[in-house]
């Protein structure tokens, strides 16, 4: 997938979960995290694989843990692809969708090292 712009680099750096400060929820964030870079290797798989229904479901359980764990951007990011999945838009629109998920949960990850 490709980088993002400079201008998604700010709003990017700064998603840290609405939870972070939580430390009940510490653990929980971490194995959500520590799981994310597997899913999103899947959702890409899927993509690639043109698997169509099992690229939606895996992006509308991504969309609802996103909001589960604090990341409204995710959340929202997901939302945006599921919706252009389906209604069949373009393979560069869903690309486009799918790199901009992909970077908001690499953003996701490394905001857990910073």
């Amino acid at each position: 997938m490709s980088e993002p712009n400079a201008s998604d680099h700010a709003t990017l750096s700064e998603i840290r979960s609405q939870f972070a400060g939580d430390p009940e929820f510490r653990l929980l964030l971490d194995m959500f995290i520590d799981e994310l870079g597997g899913r999103v290797n899947t959702i890409e798989s899927a993509w690639r694989a043109r698997q169509i229904e099992q690229l939606t479901t895996l992006v509308h359980q991504l969309k609802g843990a996103g909001g589960g764990y604090g990341f409204p951007q995710m959340t929202e990011s997901a939302r945006a692809l599921e919706e252009a999945i389906k209604a069949s838009q373009a393979d560069d629109e869903v690309e486009r969708l799918l790199v901009s998920l992909t970077n908001v949960c690499d953003a996701v990850i490394a905001s857990r090292d910073a």
